[in-house]
């Protein structure tokens, strides 16, 4: 839609350019383009592929901390998942006795293993 306005309005594409790089901050040179190749569908892959670019340089940059990321959280998840196991075999252990006291054990099971 910013592209089509600014085709509309006959403004340059510095103009563009400085709109693009106020909202997405992002810095795009429009003077490698020729004057006679400018159409919207063209300006939509040109800023489309330099955004994707831009993207892939970021994600690149930082692929490390991604990963790193990814082994902290499966790293706490896994501990956390641990914990739940062995609380629910504490649980099961205690819940043949509620049998005793005219419990249903899988429904006691069930409420314990909720909280």
């Amino acid at each position: 839609k910013m592209i089509h306005d600014f085709l509309l309005k006959d403004e340059d594409l510095s103009a563009l350019s400085k709109a693009i790089k106020d909202h997405f901050k992002l810095d795009i040179n429009f003077d490698e383009i020729e004057s006679n190749e400018i159409t919207e569908e063209f300006l939509v892959d040109y800023i489309f592929t330099k955004v994707e670019k831009s993207f892939e340089d970021y994600i690149s940059e930082d692929e490390k901390i991604l990963k790193m990321s990814k082994i902290i959280a499966l790293t706490i998840l896994d501990e956390h998942w641990i914990d739940h196991v062995e609380k629910l075999n504490y649980i099961k252990q205690g819940i043949g006795l509620r049998a005793y006291g005219q419990k249903d054990p899988l429904v006691e099971y069930k409420k314990e293993g909720i909280q």
